[in-house]
């Protein structure tokens, strides 16, 4: 899908770039406009998905929150797995902020269930991968 997206814009931008070089697919300057400006959008958000797709954003954020819940709990081997006074909790948070991620409660998932190894909790602090794991948690 996302290759149909890139071959589509690809062909409406060059379609409407053209026309202002003299070749004419476009009917007028305001279809020649409006096929540049489509194109260009159905090409960059293609792009967008095929590369969001290809890169791990969530996975590596799932696989980030699962190493600090077992460093959490191989650090305080004493604490109950209710953790009442909060310490594993505590330091899955700490482990997640200095893996670069913050904890949120935007997302559905993190409303029902706000654990600290529940990846759904957090967002990458840098932006383009706050972005795209945003995007990808919604399809989650």
């Amino acid at each position: 899908m996302n290759h149909i997206l890139i071959f589509a814009g690809s062909g409406l931008t060059a379609a409407g770039f053209l026309y202002f070089l003299g070749i004419k697919f476009c009917a007028d300057r305001l279809q020649a406009i409006l096929a540049l400006s489509t194109g260009l959008l159905l090409a960059i958000g293609g792009e967008f998905a095929l590369t969001a797709s290809s890169m791990s954003f969530f996975k590596a954020q799932q696989a980030q929150a699962s190493v600090c819940l077992l460093e959490g709990e191989a650090a305080h081997p004493a604490e109950p797995r209710s953790d009442p006074a909060k310490i594993i909790y505590t330091h899955i948070v700490s482990c997640m902020k200095a893996g670069g991620y913050v904890w949120t409660m935007a997302n559905k998932h993190c409303q029902e269930a706000p654990l600290a190894s529940n990846a759904f909790c957090y967002l990458p602090s840098a932006i383009l991968p706050r972005a795209v794991t945003w995007a990808q948690m919604q399809f989650e």
